[in-house]
């Protein structure tokens, strides 16, 4: 049997299960041979999975992880003690209790207050996408499905052809009304534990993992397309900024570092490397701070309604297997609207 790579390790595990199968009623196969059918493609989708990553340090790091991560299909949630609302609560109080222990001595008034060099280059608008730009969209936007989507994001990749000119419409039409649709401001997060060996009934020892509709991913793929390519034009960007950012990655950071230390040592001086870990960075981001930065890099119009918009009213819901917490909001609130007619 050939070796598909373009499907994923379940499309090529039933494709050997359904031929493995009916051999076997067809008493022509034995089950040891059907189990070692099994592992074959296994192992021949592992390999093949890794070998694809080749030379490719970000994605071959990217192929561990998946290998080596826990499942969350494989957590006992019919033996977990903790409710939907205990943990809505806790990654809710977490996050207000990380806000309130911020250092009383940060001015946001006069980091909003701080000057930003005046700029050459404006963005009042996104641009209308084209077939071809939805259908890259459509390929690259991985196919994880969220409760939340009417049908799974795989059938929509399977029919692309027949809803290419749709899905082309809804994405214009918010990108060029300036809103994000509220339907897909929701997230369904489920309770993640980091490590195997962690007590499992201790809510700290899990991280939350949020599903997005497939639908609102791509649209978010189409802004942040544009967007990126709109800061690095008008060179909003930090210049030693690795991360999220297209040719850059952990490579260009460390070779970074490492040159400014080799620098700095062959001119006689001393190096001292201080390293951050920030607990819950995004969750943690003033919306509103964020907001007046993105005036400040050039964004108006309809491509700042559309951000705040973005931003705005959003919510979430804890779930664990059939069950599901009540709608925690965490978005902007109407009256940062007002940022609009500044």
């Amino acid at each position: 049997m050939i070796l598909d790579t373009s499907l994923s390790m379940e499309a090529q595990i039933m494709r050997v299960v359904r031929l493995a199968f009916y051999h076997l009623c067809q008493a022509k196969l034995p089950l040891p041979s059907y189990e070692m059918a099994v592992k074959s493609v296994k192992h021949n989708f592992y390999s093949a999975t890794i070998a694809s990553a080749d030379s490719r340090p970000a994605q071959l790091f990217k192929v561990v992880r998946s290998l080596t991560a826990l499942i969350e299909g494989q957590q006992n949630s019919s033996q977990l003690d903790i409710s939907c609302e205990a943990f809505a609560s806790h990654f809710a109080d977490k996050i207000s209790t990380l806000r309130h222990d911020l250092p009383p001595t940060l001015d946001t008034k006069s980091e909003l207050e701080a000057p930003w060099p005046s700029l050459e280059k404006t963005m009042s608008n996104f641009r209308r996408l084209t077939l071809t730009e939805v259908d890259r969209i459509l390929a690259t936007t991985r196919p994880t499905t969220c409760p939340l989507d009417p049908c799974p994001s795989w059938l929509l990749k399977t029919a692309s052809i027949k809803i290419m000119g749709p899905l082309q419409e809804i994405i214009n039409l918010s990108l060029t009304t300036g809103e994000f649709p509220e339907g897909l401001k929701e997230a369904v997060v489920r309770p993640l534990l980091k490590k195997t060996s962690l007590n499992p009934q201790e809510p700290n020892n899990y991280r939350p993992v949020s599903h997005l509709a497939f639908l609102g991913k791509m649209i978010e793929r189409a802004v942040a397309n544009q967007l990126t390519e709109y800061l690095e034009e008008a060179s909003v960007l930090d210049p030693s900024q690795s991360g999220f950012r297209p040719g850059h990655g952990v490579e260009t950071a460390l070779v970074a570092l490492t040159d400014d230390l080799r620098r700095q040592l062959d001119r006689g001086g001393s190096a001292l490397l201080i390293l951050l870990d920030l607990s819950a960075a995004f969750d943690t981001v003033d919306h509103e701070l964020l907001a007046r930065r993105l005036i400040d890099a050039g964004i108006q119009g309809t491509a700042l309604q559309w951000l705040i918009s973005f931003l705005q009213d959003r919510g979430k819901r804890v779930a664990i297997g059939e069950k599901t917490s009540g709608r925690r909001s965490n978005g902007l609130s109407k009256l940062t609207t007002q940022l609009l007619a500044g």
